[in-house]
């Protein structure tokens, strides 16, 4: 059985096993430390997940298998009974020799990472982020998981390479190969392109997979980049509805200012500067709304949404996050720009490692905002905690 207590000293909400009373402990949120009491009639709460009493996450609600302590608001999970027991009884024989017991872990914390499964039928929590969370746990998980997420990067990469130079290839065969029709010819060269684009979208969506577990702690199956089959037409589908969008949006500020200008003098010298007037005017909204549907792949991939589904959540879950995307997207660019930098200095053999290391963070800082916004849990390798 759970129970809800306050912290004495910043009013936390936090929900406490029973056979966890009367222990020392420290608050995540403002480190006090305080004896656990039960102190309130706040609703008792033994609901368990998966076999399991609820284990702790920050920042929501929802709940974790494997532990015995939640925290509502912020905090870290539950301890394991090996690990607490030795802890106390230093604690107390510090204290039985005169000195202070120095409780070390906080029996709040968690010993191990908990594996999170995602719940693709329950209901989305659309939560504001901040740079500070994102990036934190995003780098917590890369320190620990770097060498798989580069991996998927190299694999990924490696794939959309060989599927480009195959793609050269035929074009190159299309055009030096002997004469056929011309709308034939082009219409194989679109079908080439067509299918070099879908397969670029399919590993795509097989990245999200693999870095959906990662950021969960499961284990790193690479399989996983190509188990993206089922969900690759609902992905197919919303990218084109994010195309035609984006599209449309071009077309209103610039392709046709251009057009009618073009019609109203027709001099090709006023085109540019009619042009231009219209990217800078388009500019905001374009990547308002670019930003606006950057998690529609994650959703096909991790919540099998439907093209125009996975769309609009996206656009739900980013609404109030819009601006702390954009600043987490120049924070990244202004890392791939040093990364690079840093590659050229050193003779220029650090260009790809550290361009795909970027690459690795960036997969993952994305996954992790992704996650934050949605309210699911996100398994913290550092600090062996579940975050929400």
């Amino acid at each position: 059985m759970a129970i809800e207590l306050n912290c004495p000293e910043c009013g936390s909400v936090l929900r406490v096993a029973a056979e966890n009373l009367d222990k020392q402990s420290r608050c995540p949120s403002c480190l006090h430390v305080f004896i656990a009491k039960y102190e309130s009639s706040l609703q008792d709460d033994s609901r368990s997940t998966s076999g399991h009493e609820p284990a702790l996450l920050m920042g929501g609600r929802e709940r974790a298998s494997a532990g015995s302590i939640e925290m509502i608001d912020q905090g870290q999970g539950a301890i394991d009974p090996l690990v607490e027991k030795e802890v106390l009884d230093r604690g107390w024989k510090a204290l039985s020799e005169g000195g202070v017991p120095e409780f070390e872990l906080n029996p709040y914390s968690p010993v191990a990472s908990v594996a999170l499964e995602s719940d693709d039928s329950g209901e989305l929590s659309p939560t504001e982020i901040t740079i500070d969370s994102v990036l934190s746990t995003s780098w917590a998980i890369f320190r620990k998981h770097w060498a798989m997420a580069c991996i998927a990067i190299i694999i990924v990469s490696g794939v959309n390479y060989g599927i480009s130079f195959l793609q050269n290839l035929l074009l190159m065969g299309l055009d030096g190969g002997a004469p056929i029709n011309e709308a034939v010819t082009i219409g194989l060269q679109f079908l080439v392109f067509a299918i070099v684009w879908v397969s670029g979208l399919w590993l795509q969506l097989g990245q999200s997979l693999l870095m959906l577990d990662i950021c969960r702690g499961k284990p790193v199956e690479f399989s996983r980049i190509f188990a993206a089959g089922s969900c690759l037409i609902p992905g197919v589908g919303a990218m084109l509805i994010v195309i035609f969008v984006l599209g449309v949006l071009a077309a209103v500020f610039v392709g046709i200012p251009v057009g009618i200008a073009f019609q109203l003098s027709g001099d090709l010298d006023v085109l540019l500067p009619v042009g231009l007037a219209g990217v800078a005017v388009g500019a905001i909204p374009f990547v308002i709304l670019s930003i606006s549907f950057s998690i529609s792949q994650l959703l096909v991939a991790d919540r099998r949404c439907g093209p125009w589904d996975a769309v609009v959540t996206s656009m739900r879950v980013t609404r109030g996050n819009k601006l702390v995307l954009l600043l987490i997207g120049l924070v990244v660019s202004a890392i791939s720009v040093v990364a690079f930098l840093v590659g050229l200095l050193a003779f220029c053999l650090g260009v790809i490692p550290a361009m795909i290391a970027v690459g690795a963070f960036a997969s993952l800082v994305l996954t992790v905002a992704y996650l934050l916004m949605t309210g699911q849990a996100i398994a913290i390798p550092e600090y062996n905690t579940v975050r929400n």
